[in-house]
């Protein structure tokens, strides 16, 4: 997996799945995407789940106005052409901010070499943002 900076969207995993939602026209794919991670929680989670997860839930923030720092153009066509037809629901964001806890805990892959960098302290600054924009 290429990674190039510590945003939702900047590695190669987060941009197929963002690829799969312009193919989407509801919140189960998102919703989908959250359940990977829930139910992987009492083992180790992949890293394509927490990097999938990261991006949805970024998705969901945007969806409820709280745009992230950086413009992905293939992401706010899908909300600006998708906000009107979505109510904000609780249960999504409550799945969110317990899939945020389980990214980065020591059971997630993806945690586990953001801590081996130098970058960690900036990845989990980006990961604290983007819970506080979700549950906004």
């Amino acid at each position: 997996m290429s990674v190039w900076d510590i945003g939702p969207f900047d590695n190669d995993l987060a941009l197929d799945w963002v690829q799969d939602l312009q193919e989407s026209n509801d919140l189960y794919y998102i919703e989908d995407t959250l359940n990977n991670v829930l139910e992987e929680g009492d083992t180790f989670i992949p890293m394509p789940f927490a990097c999938e997860a990261l991006a949805a839930i970024d998705v969901l923030a945007r969806l409820q106005g709280q745009p992230g720092a950086e413009a992905v153009e293939d992401v706010d066509a899908w909300v600006e052409a998708s906000r009107k037809k979505f109510k904000r629901r609780a249960d999504l964001v409550e799945k969110s901010l317990k899939a945020l806890e389980l990214i980065v805990s020591d059971k997630s892959e993806l945690a586990n070499e953001w801590a081996q960098t130098d970058e960690h302290v900036a990845w989990r600054g980006m990961v604290e943002q983007l819970r506080a924009r979700v549950a906004a």
